[in-house]
């Protein structure tokens, strides 16, 4: 006789944006760099993903830069992530309180 099949659980704990809904039960992380032309393929993939599973699934994104590959890597993450700071901190701003 064949065992249950035990799916693993993780704990996500990186930190990073979050696409879709937070509670979804299955998260999906992406290791990505802005430079890279496969990732920017894969956008389209995620993007199908999210779509087709809405509700059921979340992307978080992590910056793997490559410098070694594409030269303005990591700067493109350092200036992602200061875009992101900056549209919490305006959602906060214009948050009631």
């Amino acid at each position: 006789m064949v065992p249950p099949l035990l799916l693993p659980r993780l704990e996500i704990t990186g930190v990073g944006p979050i696409r879709d809904e937070t509670s979804a039960p299955v998260t999906v992380v992406e290791f990505g760099d802005f430079q890279c032309p496969f990732c920017q393929r894969a956008e389209a993939v995620v993007r199908e993903l999210l779509d087709g599973y809405k509700g059921k699934v979340r992307v978080m994104f992590l910056d793997f830069p490559l410098p070694t590959q594409h030269l303005y890597a990591e700067k493109a993450a350092e200036a992602a992530l200061c875009a992101l700071d900056q549209v919490i901190d305006a959602e906060l701003a214009t948050a009631p309180h």
